[in-house]
C-alpha cells in the first residue's frame, strides 16, 4: 500500500494531484514524474517567457502559486502544517477539491504542454470528468464532487 502524496498551496486553498501529471503518488513516482517538475516549474515562477511572450502576464497559472506556501501532504499523515490540522479524513477532502479546496491539476496539466512544447502524441489525456473551472479572469472553481458528469 504505502503512503500516497499531492501537493497543496496553503494560501489558495489549490491542490495539484501527480497522478494526472503523468505518474503515481507515492514517493518514488514523485521522483519520477518529469512533468510534476515542469508543472511546480510553471506554478512557482515568478516571471517568464517563451518566444518573446510575457507568459506571467497572459496565463493565470503560470507563477499562480509563487511566493505562496506549498506543501506536499501523505494521505497517512496525521498533525498540522501552517495553521491547517490534517488527518486521512481531511486529506481526502482536500485532495478531492471539496470544501474550499479546488483541484487545478487539469488546468496546470494543459498550461505546461503548451509552455514546454510537448508534442501532441506525447501530451497526456485530461482527466474525466473535469474537476473545476478556470475562468476567464484566472480564478478556479471547484466542482463539486456529486456533480461531476461522466464527462
Amino acid at each position: 500500500m504505502g503512503e500516497y502524496f499531492k501537493v497543496f498551496n496553503l494560501d489558495r486553498r489549490e491542490v495539484l494531484d501527480p497522478s494526472l501529471l503523468g505518474q503515481g503518488l507515492k514517493p518514488g513516482d514523485l521522483g519520477r514524474n518529469e512533468r510534476l517538475m515542469m508543472a511546480l516549474t510553471y506554478l512557482l515562477a515568478r516571471s517568464g517567457t517563451l518566444s518573446g511572450t510575457r507568459r506571467h502576464q497572459q496565463d493565470p497559472m503560470f507563477g499562480r502559486w509563487s511566493g505562496q506556501r506549498i506543501t506536499m501532504v501523505g494521505d497517512a499523515f496525521s498533525g498540522s502544517t501552517g495553521e491547517l490540522s490534517w488527518d486521512e479524513d481531511t486529506w481526502t477532502s482536500r485532495a478531492e477539491g471539496s470544501g474550499n479546496w479546488v483541484d487545478i491539476s487539469e488546468h496546470v496539466l494543459a498550461a505546461v504542454e503548451d509552455f514546454f512544447q510537448i508534442p501532441e502524441s506525447d501530451r497526456r489525456p485530461i482527466a474525466r470528468p473535469l474537476r473545476s473551472v478556470l475562468h476567464p479572469d484566472g480564478r478556479v472553481t471547484a466542482i463539486p464532487v456529486d456533480d461531476r458528469g461522466a464527462g
